[in-house]
């Protein structure tokens, strides 16, 4: 009796000379749960609060955390100490919380040093893990504590029992019960963070693969779209093939071509679509257990708390996951643009080869045309080839932040995705564009001559398209990569920001849509994906249609009366082919598509004889007039 008596006593006369300001507040934040259980009551002084002790926790746990030289013990020693700093118990009396922080022991600080040696010795003496009372600032000695004028100016760290004597009473208050040999520390990681155990050190926390670069629904919106379009795309070009592989017309040279054309964006919409079939996380990050743990750096002194500030590397390099199979949907994607894109230029050069060279060389020789068609070939899809090679084989095909697809790495100052994506690209869009323009006058000159104005219509909106098709989808993955270095500056102290946030376990961590660019972001995987569907479209209305149409029309004759004429009529429309060149006595020179069947060669050879006579007469009628 009489001893309770004195405890109730020294809590009368102790707490009112404590305790003025000063709070004990339940512990929420689950970070130091291992070494602080949920639900203690925790000191708060009167200048700060729960909320801004735990986050100076949060920070200092992610300086240990990514430290890549502090091996076990020492980690989970200072993770120990850090959170028994900072968020110090209130002492019980009377199963009663009061405001006096139970300071760390003595013992356990000069056990950290001991177990931690030059390496812990280092990181406090620029305050790495250690809570410093005010008035105080690093390099703290465990043998000569500063005093702590929250708690009375009593010894920050104590013996094993603190004496606090208040008109004449006595009163021994313990320190913190600390394991001097603590088990390895596990660290709490914020979703979308997740533990791995990093070689010779110590359980981390890490990035999960895809980056937090976008939201998960953001994500979720990129693979739908890309999943879809990519499909259509493939689809559609497969159609072209089939359809091509069956037209006899586009078979022949010039317009198989275009069949090549059809082939390589076939082969980019695979590389889309293969995730919807082996799965993103397979192909984007290697499998789902896949985690990175970013580099860092130490920033400086932080003038305010004294502790010091850490920053991350966000350089591609370091902020990116590869796998083999990114390696092969990368490899894939590359090749089949880029061989898509030199198909699209050897047509603007065949176009004007043969318009401006027709009467000088023989372009109408059999042998001539398959010579040519195996020289682009080996020019399309090697160069294509070579291109992909090479990056492919250093491992610089890797999947990034804030990507959605495998391909060619930004890193060492973009020095891979300039000299094998954008610089090959550029030259043959710069190429094709001047070509196809060339092309363009020579004909309109010549048709403007012959009085076609039809056909000169129709073969300046065709070619239009197929020229617009190109550069408005390589104009949308530009101006991506444009947006991005003209804003890098910001989007890198956004980013960082960012990372430090999530690390730190900061309350309300965001990326601004300056930041993550997710407009751009769409609009560029929506570009790459749908190659093959617009491709498709273009084609569409002319040979592909016209072909089905004399297809089903001579089914449909057989149908209606088996007579060897009507067969003989189906068999022509898959079988036999017009002479196809790109002059102007054939239907082919008025179109990159329009063409004629078996069933127009009459009328295609009588427009080219009347074709003829018009020039002869405009000829004779120019010389007379000269005369």
């Amino acid at each position: 009796m009489a001893m309770n008596v004195c405890v109730f006593a020294v809590v009368l006369f102790l707490v009112p000379a404590l305790v003025v300001g000063q709070s004990c507040v339940p512990l929420a934040d689950p970070t130091c749960s291992q070494f602080v259980p949920l639900g203690t009551e925790i000191f708060v002084p009167a200048w700060t609060t729960i909320e801004a002790l735990q986050i100076r926790s949060n920070r200092q746990l992610g300086i240990l955390n990514f430290s890549p030289t502090l091996p076990d013990p020492c980690f989970s020693h200072g993770t120990q100490m850090t959170c028994q700093t900072f968020l110090r118990p209130c002492h019980k009396i009377n199963n009663v919380s009061v405001p006096i922080p139970t300071q760390p022991c003595k013992t356990a600080c000069a056990e950290t040093y001991v177990s931690c040696g030059h390496l812990f010795s280092a990181a406090v003496k620029f305050g790495a893990g250690l809570f410093f009372p005010r008035g105080y600032a690093p390099p703290l000695n465990c043998s000569d504590p500063p005093l702590d004028a929250d708690a009375g100016n009593t010894s920050f760290y104590t013996e094993p029992f603190q004496t606090y004597t208040y008109q004449g009473v006595n009163y021994s208050l313990p320190c913190i019960a600390t394991d001097l040999n603590p088990p390895p520390a596990h660290p709490y990681c914020n979703p979308p963070l997740k533990v791995v155990n990093r070689i010779k050190t110590h359980l981390s926390c890490a990035f999960t693969c895809p980056l937090p670069s976008l939201t998960d629904s953001q994500y979720d919106s990129v693979k739908i779209m890309q999943g879809i379009v990519g499909w259509m795309s493939w689809v559609g070009t497969a159609f072209m093939i089939f359809t091509m592989a069956l037209d006899p017309n586009a078979r022949a040279f010039p317009r198989n071509l275009i069949t090549m054309v059809a082939c390589a964006a076939n082969v980019a919409a695979g590389a889309i679509i293969l995730p919807t079939m082996a799965g993103y996380d397979n192909i984007w990050c290697g499998g789902s257990d896949e985690a990175l743990v970013p580099k860092t750096k130490i920033a400086g002194i932080d003038p305010v708390t004294g502790f010091i500030d850490i920053v991350f590397s966000i350089s591609e390099s370091d902020l990116s996951f590869s796998s083999s199979g990114c390696t092969f949907q990368g490899t894939i994607l590359q090749f089949g643009f880029l061989s898509a894109t030199f198909w699209w230029a050897i047509i603007a050069f065949n176009m004007s080869f043969e318009l401006l060279l027709s009467k000088r060389l023989p372009i109408d020789n059999r042998w001539w045309k398959w010579s040519r068609f195996f020289m682009y070939n080996v020019i399309a899809w090697g160069l294509a080839f070579l291109l992909t090679l090479i990056p492919a084989a250093a491992g610089r095909i890797e999947f990034v932040s804030g990507g959605t697809y495998c391909f060619v790495t930004n890193a060492d100052d973009k020095a891979w995705i300039l000299t094998f994506w954008f610089i090959p690209v550029g030259i043959a869009l710069l190429l094709g564009v001047t070509l196809f323009i060339v092309a363009l006058v020579v004909v309109t000159v010549m048709l403007i001559t012959l009085r076609k104005v039809k056909e000169l219509c129709l073969l300046h909106l065709r070619m239009f398209i197929f020229i617009f098709l190109y550069l408005f989808l390589f104009l949308l993955i530009f101006s991506y990569n444009i947006e991005i270095e003209k804003n890098s500056g910001a989007i890198h102290d956004g980013y960082e920001k960012y990372f430090q946030c999530i690390f730190y376990a900061l309350p309300d961590c965001s990326l601004s849509d300056d930041v993550s660019n997710y407009n751009l972001v769409m609009l560029k995987g929506w570009a790459i994906s749908s190659l093959g569907v617009l491709l498709f479209l273009t084609f569409l209305p002319g040979a592909i249609t016209k072909f089905w149409y004399r297809v089903c029309k001579a089914i449909y004759m057989v149908g209606k009366d088996r007579s060897p004429a009507n067969l003989q009529g189906l068999a022509r429309v898959v079988v036999s082919a017009q002479t196809s060149t790109l002059s102007l006595d054939s239907d082919n020179s008025l179109s990159l598509t329009e063409g004629g069947g078996q069933e127009d060669e009459e009328e295609n050879e009588g427009l080219s004889t009347k074709d003829e006579e018009e020039v002869e007469e405009e000829n004779s009628s120019s010389s007379n007039s000269s005369d």
